[in-house]
């Protein structure tokens, strides 16, 4: 069995472009993943989706130092109709 366990080292990017796409379908989940968004490189952007706009979310979101972009809408597909939805503002 193979277990993963988040780096509490940031990553290192020189050179590499990061994106991290986030479906937040639970907004009581967002602290643990927050905290996990915060090994990704500053230079990384993160994209979340939800199908409801959370004030906690929202709070949460403002305390990365990364660039950020929250998108609410519906969760069709489970997480992957919102990933195609954000998909072209990533590339």
């Amino acid at each position: 069995m193979v277990v993963f366990r988040a780096s509490r080292r940031p990553l290192k990017a020189d050179g590499v472009r990061v994106a991290a796409v986030l479906h937040l379908f639970y907004p009581d989940l967002a602290p643990p993943l927050f905290r996990a968004m915060r090994n990704l490189p500053p230079t990384a952007d993160i994209f979340v989706t939800s199908p409801v706009e959370d004030e906690a979310v929202r709070t949460g979101l403002a305390g990365l130092p990364n660039r950020v972009a929250f998108i609410a809408g519906p969760a069709g597909g489970r997480d992957v109709g919102p990933f195609v939805a954000v998909l072209p503002q990533i590339v």
